[in-house]
């Protein structure tokens, strides 16, 4: 079975997808670690002043805080920079029983089913996850319900992660 569409991604839709992303990249334990080491620097403080190791916390907190920062403004000026060539082309997909396949005015690209690694499916974007740092946005209305139905069925095949926020 073979599924075909076209998609027009906007820069809107970019920004909220990478803001999910890198959030989501993060976690919940990266979360819960900030607000305990908060926690303990707030009690450290208490005691008058602040020990070096609760200075050594806040300088890697900074750190990390500057590290997603820095990322998230890098990557949104990659995904511009992308849809500014793309222009206001489609991006065509084709879903296969062997692969997911994108075409565009850039040119195209393959991903066998084995590569994808997770999926999240919200109600306005779905993120098709392929690598540590990689990923595909596609707006879920923009999905035929069959081809959305296809693409969990091939991500679930391959033991793929599938998050689907549309169905709580």
């Amino acid at each position: 079975m073979e599924h075909t569409f076209d998609v027009r991604v906007s820069q809107r839709d970019a920004d909220t997808a990478l803001r999910r992303f890198i959030l989501r990249g993060a976690g919940w334990g990266a979360v819960v670690a900030v607000v305990l080491c908060l926690a303990y620097v707030a009690h450290d403080f208490t005691d008058g002043d602040i020990s070096h190791l609760g200075v050594a916390i806040l300088t890697l907190i900074l750190f990390l805080g500057l590290g997603y920062i820095a990322a998230y403004v890098v990557r949104r000026r990659q995904m511009a920079d992308l849809l500014n060539r793309i222009g206001d082309g489609p991006v065509s997909y084709r879903l296969s029983e062997s692969e997911i396949s994108t075409q565009s005015s850039l040119g195209s690209s393959a991903l066998k089913w084995e590569m994808i690694k997770k999926l999240w499916i919200d109600p306005d974007l779905t993120l098709v996850s392929y690598a540590r740092n990689g990923y595909t946005t596609i707006p879920t209305d923009q999905i035929p319900p069959t081809a959305l139905d296809f693409l969990v069925s091939q991500v679930r095949r391959v033991d793929g992660i599938i998050v689907d926020n549309t169905r709580r």
